[in-house]
């Protein structure tokens, strides 16, 4: 849990003491994912096991959609392929999202396998169909309607704003599904779709690593969150490395994918036993893929839904009357904004480099504790605007200046965009429709930052971010968004600004320094790791396996 949430104990290596966060310093402020309901697409889940069962209310499952809001953990179950989880794919899955270990069915307690929400609840949609169990030979089949709107609905109808897919199909060009999912976000622009990227950037067949173009649909489709792996702690180089069999981009309409990486080899979470009731630790299993990478994600997404419903935004303290609802946009551009760098690729026997905006990690690993502000855990600022609109061809612009005369320890400045875009046509090369522009200026020098490592306008993603590595105390940055190329009159978006930063209105209180302190650079695993791992540190061990 340590490396999702972000963590780290000790000195910077001078031996200059530092504040810092513990392993899971978003539980420790009360941020556990209560009051979230995450829906979950999936082969089945194991409704007994410890981590989600029950003893007091038997989840209903049907193909009409009931509710149960006062199950412990799993409030609607809908049954379109069937009811149970042989294969265990599912379950696994869903408690990397919300498992919490409760032996006796009410009495909740530390799990070897609780996921990053811990205190979420789910909504299931069984996507996995199995022979009868007397049936030798049977097979496992995935089952997608073919109205994708279903999928998303049932969860939708209980309040679940973030779904988790950890499935998909060929995705070598922007098709069909891709292009029904960008058209259901877009006309739903709260619900964040999280989705593996897929578990082919190695061709077994041909023994072929770091396969471009090889993600899966719906994780090419524009408006969705995709997930790549990494390695997990204590496997090859650990977090820092992406999995030899994480799925690359670009997508087929060149844009950057997949969008962020999270541990994703050899997790430990819930097993299934279909024949057993109430099975335990004894029952959790080891499993390996982007499968596991992107509930972690989903997991991690409905912590900061959770911050900003419980007022936690701007000061990074709960405030009354500070609470909002969340855009999906704003939940992806936090997601992304505070992604960490890898230093490469694990393929077995070589190691190959990689670095921010490449094929292979995207906008890098998922660190929650970079992203937002948590008094008492960090100390950096952030400006964030939700839901804001421009019109076509205008300028809409925010000012910013660093401030390092606190105790801010974030040597990077970091400026985020996120809109959801109508869907393209099937086939498109060039998919975006609605084209904005992200510019960050330094006012004195007039010195330009384009985004994603570019040296112009960015014409090619609906997701954009600036990084600059060392400004200075006094600095002054206009951060301008604009509208360059729409097809209606106007557009809202989400902006994240994070970093030593002060602004009109700001109401953070970052305090005075600490005697000895210096200031680290945010990638520094000293400090805080990647929020990912904070989420496999709090299972114990957080192994995550994809789409088999």
């Amino acid at each position: 849990l340590g490396n999702i949430f972000g963590r780290g104990n000790g000195d910077d290596g001078d031996g200059a003491e530092m504040e810092a966060a513990s392993a899971t310093p978003f539980w420790d402020e009360g941020i556990t994912g209560k009051g979230q309901v995450v829906a979950v697409s999936d082969s089945g889940l194991d409704t007994d096991n410890c981590y989600f069962w029950d003893s007091e209310r038997e989840v209903s499952k049907d193909d009409v959609g009931t509710v149960d809001m006062e199950n412990r953990k799993v409030v609607q179950y809908f049954t379109y392929a069937d009811d149970l989880d042989e294969d265990g794919h599912g379950t696994h899955c869903a408690a990397i999202i919300a498992g919490h270990k409760s032996v006796d069915g009410k009495t909740e307690t530390d799990g070897m396998a609780d996921g990053i929400a811990k205190d979420a609840k789910v909504a299931f949609f069984d996507l996995g169909r199995w022979g009868p169990l007397s049936q030798a030979g049977r097979k496992a089949s995935t089952t997608i309607p073919a109205d994708k709107g279903q999928v998303l609905d049932v969860g939708a109808s209980v309040g679940a704003k973030i779904h988790s897919a950890s499935w998909g199909g060929r995705g070598g060009s922007y098709n069909q599904m891709a292009r029904q999912f960008d058209q259901l976000l877009h006309l739903d622009p709260d619900m964040l779709l999280v989705v593996a990227a897929g578990n082919t950037g190695y061709d077994g067949y041909k023994g072929e690593f770091d396969v471009p173009q090889s993600m899966l649909s719906p994780a090419i489709s524009k408006n969705v969150l995709s997930v790549g792996a990494s390695n997990a702690p204590g496997n090859g180089d650990g977090i820092d490395v992406i999995a030899y069999f994480s799925s690359r981009g670009p997508t087929p309409y060149d844009s950057i994918g997949p969008h962020v990486i999270a541990p994703g080899n050899e997790i430990e979470s819930a097993g299934a036993s279909p024949t057993e009731m109430g099975e335990c630790d004894s029952a959790n299993v080891l499993k390996g893929g982007t499968s596991m990478a992107c509930p972690a994600v989903a997991g991690t997404a409905a912590l900061a839904r959770q911050y900003f419903m419980d007022g936690f935004s701007p000061t990074g303290e709960m405030t009354e009357g500070d609470q909002f609802t969340p855009s999906a946009y704003l939940l992806k551009a936090v997601l992304i904004n505070g992604g960490q760098a890898m230093s490469g690729v694990d393929n077995v026997s070589f190691k190959k480099p990689s670095q921010p905006y490449d094929s292979n990690q995207g906008f890098g690993r998922v660190s929650l504790l970079q992203s937002l502000p948590l008094r008492g855990q960090n100390w950096i600022n952030a400006l964030v605007k939700d839901r804001e609109v421009v019109e076509d061809g205008a300028t809409m612009t925010y000012e910013v200046t660093i401030d390092t005369e606190n105790r801010c320890t974030m040597t990077e400045m970091r400026a985020t965009l996120v809109w959801v875009d109508p869907p393209g046509t099937d086939g498109c090369t060039k998919c975006l429709i609605n084209d904005l522009d992200l510019l960050v200026t330094e006012t004195e020098s007039s010195k330009m930052y384009f985004p994603n490592g570019r040296r112009s306008p960015d014409t090619d993603n609906n997701v954009e971010r600036v990084i600059v590595t060392t400004p200075k105390h006094g600095d002054k940055f206009t951060i301008s968004v604009t509208a360059t190329n729409l097809d209606r009159e106007e557009q809202e978006f989400a902006l994240i600004v994070t970093g030593c930063i002060t602004y009109e209105g700001d109401r953070a209180d970052l305090g005075t320094p600490l005697a000895g302190s210096r200031s680290t650079n945010s990638g520094s695993t000293k400090l805080t790791g990647s929020l990912m791992v904070a989420a496999v540190a709090l299972l114990t061990s957080l192994s995550l396996v994809m789409k088999d």
